[in-house]
Formats: structure tokens, sequence, C-alpha cells
């Protein structure tokens, strides 16, 4: 599998953790587990960055 498709999967699988570990703190009312979901989030966008970087890094050069 590519590097950009592993970079798609990481954020959705990201995502996913996320949503469910906050969903889970809000139902058992864990605040330890309200933040580790809101911490996950910035998993969810470090994971996006490092896709965009790979999108960029696969473009062709330019004449610039």
């Amino acid at each position: 599998m590519s590097a950009r498709g592993l970079a798609i999967i990481s954020v959705f699988v990201n995502l996913a953790l996320s949503i469910a570990k906050f969903l889970i703190g809000l139902s058992i009312m864990s605040v330890a587990l309200i933040a580790e979901g809101v911490h996950s989030l910035l998993d969810v966008f470090s994971s996006f960055v490092a896709f965009l970087g790979i999108r960029e890094a696969g473009k062709e050069k330019t004449e610039k």
C-alpha cells in the first residue's frame, strides 16, 4: 500500500478512536477518558498534516 493510502487510513482510524473515547467517556462520566478523546483529536490533526506532506512530496517539480 502507498504512503498516501496509509496516511488516509491513519486519519480515519485516529478519528474513529477519538470519537469512541470521547463518547465512552461521556457515557460513563469519565473526565480522563473525555480528555483522552480530545487529545486524540490532535493525533487526527497530525495524521492529516502527514497526509498533506506526502501529497505535496508526490507532486512533480515545476519549472520555477
